[in-house]
C-alpha cells in the first residue's frame, strides 16, 4: 500500500514531527510538557477515588478466584482508553491543525495523522509505565501474582496504534472536509467510553444480557482495553485467546476493513484538502 510505503519512507520525519507536535502543544505554558502528563494523571486519580472509595467497587474476582486490587484493574484498562480517546481526537483534527503544511504542495499529508498519534503516544507510554509499576508493586511487595505480561503488552500496544491509524485515516479525512464531524467524534467517544466496560465489569452482562456482552466483546475498543487489562491481571477475561481467538480474528478483520475504507476516502479527498482549508 502506498500509505504504508509513505510512512516508512518518511519515518524520520514522522518521528521528528511527533516530538515537535508534543512540545508545541504546551509551548505557551510555563510548565511546558509537564501538563501533558499532569492532565491524564489527574483524571485517572479522580475516577479511581470516585469508583473505589465513593462507589465502593471493591476487588475484582478472576475465573480462578484470584482477587485483583481495583487499582490494578482500573489503571490497566483506563490507561489504554486514554491512549485511544486522546489519539482519536488529536489525529482526527490533525490535518486541520497543520493546515499550513497541507497548503505546501510538497508536503506528504498522509503522515500528518500518523505523527499526531505518535505525539499522543509519548504521554501514553508514561501512563502505561505507571500502570505496570503499580502492578509490579502488588506482585513483589504484597505477593499478589500480577506481574505484567510484557509480551502481551507488546502485542496490544502496537495493535492499538495500528487500529487507530486505520480509523483516523477515515476520521481525519471526514473532519477536514466537514468541520462538524469532530463534534460527532466527541459524542462517539463518550458513547464508546461507557459501552467498552472501562469502569464497570463486562461480565455483569454475561448473566443479564449475554448476547449484548458478546457483541461488546467484538468491539475493537473493548478488545484493546480488555486485551491490555489481561496483560496485567493474569486470567481475568482472556479476550485475546477466548473462543480460540475468535475476538482476535474479529478485531483484525474490522481493522482491515476500516483501513481499506478509510484509505479510499482519504486518497479520494486529499487533493481537495488545501482548497477546503
Amino acid at each position: 500500500m502506498d500509505f504504508i510505503k509513505n510512512v516508512f519512507k518518511n519515518r524520520r520525519l514522522v518521528w521528528q514531527m511527533s516530538r515537535n507536535d508534543f512540545r508545541n502543544k504546551f509551548s505557551s505554558m510555563s510548565l511546558g510538557t509537564l501538563w501533558g502528563f499532569a492532565v491524564p494523571l489527574v483524571f485517572m486519580t479522580i475516577y479511581y477515588v470516585i469508583f473505589n472509595y465513593v462507589l465502593k467497587s471493591g476487588d475484582i474476582i478472576t475465573p480462578s478466584e484470584l482477587k485483583i486490587p481495583f487499582i490494578v484493574w482500573f489503571l490497566s484498562g483506563f490507561s489504554m482508553w486514554l491512549f485511544i480517546s486522546d489519539g482519536l481526537t488529536s489525529a482526527t483534527t490533525s490535518v486541520r491543525t497543520y493546515s499550513y503544511l497541507v497548503k505546501k504542495t510538497v508536503f506528504n499529508v498522509d503522515i500528518i495523522p500518523v505523527f499526531a498519534l505518535l505525539s499522543n503516544g509519548i504521554v501514553s507510554l508514561v501512563v502505561f509505565g505507571i500502570a505496570g509499576t503499580v502492578c509490579a508493586v502488588y506482585d513483589i511487595v504484597i505477593g499478589i501474582p500480577l506481574f505484567p505480561n510484557v509480551l502481551l503488552a507488546l502485542y496490544i500496544i502496537p495493535a492499538a496504534f495500528i487500529f487507530l491509524a486505520a480509523l483516523t485515516r477515515l476520521t481525519a479525512a471526514l473532519a477536514t472536509k466537514v468541520a462538524d464531524v469532530m463534534a460527532v467524534i466527541n459524542i462517539f467517544i463518550q458513547i464508546i467510553f461507557w459501552f467498552s466496560a472501562i469502569l464497570w465489569d463486562i461480565k455483569i452482562l454475561d448473566a443479564k444480557a449475554p448476547a449484548l456482552g458478546q457483541i461488546l466483546r467484538f468491539s475493537p475498543f473493548t478488545y484493546l482495553v480488555y486485551g491490555f487489562r489481561q496483560a496485567f491481571t493474569a486470567d481475568y477475561l482472556p479476550i485475546i485467546t477466548a473462543k480460540y481467538g475468535l475476538y482476535t480474528a474479529g478485531f483484525w478483520a474490522i481493522t482491515l476493513l476500516v483501513f481499506l475504507y478509510g484509505n479510499y476516502v482519504f486518497n479520494k479527498n486529499k487533493k481537495d484538502f488545501a482548497d477546503v482549508l
